[in-house]
């Protein structure tokens, strides 16, 4: 049989079969990095809006309400809606030095582009704890 095909034809068909294995790994590592980027670029913007809310209501004059305007604020600028913001103490309780934590949780599947794989239904969550001066 190979006496038939000629040298061209022999190396277009094992380039045909070659493309046919390598492609869908090339793409599933294609997307996967993708999507482990995305995950890193939306856990870097829950982790920076969670220190920024911590700082807003560890200011002498910081309250709950300007700690979530600035969180939402942070993430609505990154295309990112917010989840859930969950203070540790009510901060009008919270005296001059004592520690507080500040947790932002959203979900994972706002930055993805398939939708499917390990992020799918995954909660990205970060805490700041600091002290109110």
């Amino acid at each position: 049989m190979n006496r038939r095909l000629g040298p061209n034809r022999q190396r277009r068909a094992a380039a045909v079969v070659e493309l046919a294995i390598c492609l869908p790994v090339v793409l599933l590592l294609v997307f996967a990095s993708l999507e482990g980027a995305n995950m890193l670029f939306l856990r870097q913007a829950v982790v920076q809006s969670t220190y920024e809310a911590a700082k807003a209501a560890a200011r002498p004059n910081g309250s709950e309400a300007s700690a979530r305007a600035l969180a939402e604020e942070v993430l609505r600028s990154r295309n990112i809606t917010l989840g859930q913001i969950t203070f540790s103490d009510a901060l009008a309780d919270v005296e001059k030095g004592e520690s507080f934590s500040v947790t932002i949780s959203v979900e994972g599947d706002q930055k993805s582009i398939t939708n499917l794989g390990p992020f799918n239904g995954l909660d990205i969550a970060a805490t700041a704890t600091l002290h109110k001066e």
